[in-house]
């Protein structure tokens, strides 16, 4: 997993950053529990960590989940010494 640009699941509840991370592993998909990034700035403090490559088994583990507390996508982009956050869709 490239650690410089990648995925972030961001949620207002731990309980559901640990489901899906548990999904993703059952699912053979690299995830790691990270702290949310501060530009993200919303939800629970703890994120998933997942290859951008993955996005779209990703959401479609999220799609069987259904995780409650979910409250979006981001593309963090730490390259060149700063921190870029985007939605993704």
């Amino acid at each position: 997993m490239n650690h410089d640009l990648f995925g972030v699941a961001s949620f207002r509840s731990r309980q559901n950053v640990i489901k899906l991370d548990r999904a993703l592993k059952r699912n053979n998909i690299s995830s790691n529990l990270i702290t949310t990034p501060k530009k993200v700035s919303m939800g629970c403090g703890l994120s998933v960590q997942f290859d951008l490559k993955d996005f779209d088994r990703v959401r479609e583990v999220m799609s069987r989940e259904r995780p409650e507390t979910f409250m979006g996508f981001y593309m963090v982009d730490k390259t060149q010494g700063f921190m870029r956050v985007l939605p993704l869709k």
